[in-house]
């Protein structure tokens, strides 16, 4: 066991992940729990950082609301797909659409009982958990991911997941967007992630002079690990249990 620093809230932006990072993976992506005292928590982390704490996810910015109300945060949605640094700003959306007979063959895919495609319109994603076998057929994979690119979207591969999106969006871009503008502008990312899908936001933090954290297996360009996300979520509510006049203790977690 190592010791993960707590950073300085006043200097420190903060980028979070969702499914498998702040919250444990479930069957579906609409049978996660919330825990109340994780809304309560990054609230209070909102107003400590003066506003620099922003959602990643591969979740669209309006399930992003509905999962974590009635608190509203800057977010990245649908892989960068969606970037709202103000949560007060209406959500916007990419328009490019997934051409018709892309949407059909990536659609085509889910052939399986226990397979499920989750329509985000600005990207798809096909849900695989479920399958006895969750293995997907690389041949038509391969073929779907060559139709993608000639079209200019892309295949991520997640955790039992395949999400056909725009190219050239990520969870990387996003990141670097929300540094550009204040209140992150000037402040030492920290991002926490956890899948394939958030080594691309882990690959920019070294030219950010950042913090990568990963939950549950260890990503090039994240310096401390922790088990679960129930170890992450212990340590952000560790980080804001002393008030600022005290000494904060320091945290255990893996570190490579």
């Amino acid at each position: 066991m190592s010791v993960l620093p707590a950073p300085d809230l006043d200097q420190t932006a903060f980028f979070l992940d969702i499914d498998g990072t702040l919250l444990d993976i479930a069957a579906t992506p609409h049978s996660v729990k919330v825990p109340p005292e994780l809304i309560d928590d990054l609230s209070l982390l909102r107003e400590r950082c003066n506003g620099a704490l922003a959602l990643v996810s591969g979740r669209t910015l309006e399930d992003i609301d509905h999962l974590f109300a009635p608190l509203k945060l800057p977010a990245a949605g649908a892989h960068g797909t969606q970037v709202r640094p103000d949560p007060n700003s209406p959500i916007g959306h990419l328009t490019r659409p997934i051409p018709t007979e892309l949407r059909a063959q990536f659609v085509a895919l889910a052939d399986r009982p226990g397979m499920f495609i989750e329509d985000k319109e600005v990207t798809l994603a096909l849900h695989y958990r479920l399958l006895a076998d969750p293995r997907l057929p690389a041949d038509r994979v391969a073929a779907v991911e060559a139709a993608a690119a000639k079209a200019g979207f892309a295949l991520l591969h997640g955790k039992k997941v395949l999400e056909l999106k725009p190219a050239g969006t990520d969870k990387g871009t996003a990141l670097r967007a929300f540094m550009k503008n204040p209140p992150f502008a000037g402040r030492t990312p920290l991002f926490g992630g956890d899948d394939v899908t958030d080594s691309y936001a882990f690959a920019v933090l070294g030219g950010l002079g950042g913090i990568g954290i990963s939950v549950g297996r260890s990503f090039p360009g994240a310096a401390y690990q922790v088990p679960s996300p129930k170890d992450l979520r212990q340590w952000l509510h560790h980080l804001l249990a002393p008030s600022s006049s005290e000494q904060r203790e320091p945290h255990e977690a893996i570190i490579r």
